[in-house]
């Protein structure tokens, strides 16, 4: 059981890290983006993913 719960607080931090990143990514200026080598195009995507997916 304690392995069960430690794997679902596992998911579930990978799961928080992704949604906050793409929230985070979604505020970012075109400039900035240009900077990390993104274009819109490719942030919008990335943006659009659900948080479960990778």
């Amino acid at each position: 059981m304690p392995r069960l719960l430690v794997a679902l607080a596992q998911v579930w931090a990978t799961w928080d890290l992704r949604y906050k990143g793409r929230r985070a990514l979604r505020d970012l200026d075109p400039h900035l983006l240009r900077d990390i080598g993104l274009t819109a195009q490719s942030a919008e995507v990335e943006c659009r993913k659900p948080f479960w997916q990778d």
